[in-house]
């Protein structure tokens, strides 16, 4: 499986961004560990919500459980004061060569 994560910038009650996003990468990725994701594909690119822009990631994750992803999304909504974080997921084939 492939979980892509989209996941704004923007605090949901400032309606701006807060944390500078090298930073809000660093939380997301200790949040990834700490739920046992060993990786993931970090892309950076704008997007709106609300009729807001913001700067945003998308995030793509192989080889994660649903379980670990749901964990992963709770906490980032957490950290990051976000109302909702996008998810995709693809049943793929994949592997590590």
């Amino acid at each position: 499986l492939k979980h892509t994560l989209y996941v704004g910038l923007n605090d949901k009650d400032k309606h701006k961004q807060l944390i500078k996003p090298i930073k809000a990468q660093d939380l997301i990725k200790t949040i990834l560990n700490n739920n046992g994701i060993d990786g993931a594909t970090f892309i950076g690119s704008k997007g709106i919500y609300k009729n807001e822009t913001e700067n945003s990631f998308k995030i793509e994750i192989l080889f994660a459980k649903d379980k670990q992803i749901m964990n992963t999304i709770k906490q980032i909504k957490k950290e990051l004061n976000q109302e909702s974080v996008a998810v995709t997921k693809e049943k793929i084939v994949s592997g590590l060569l």
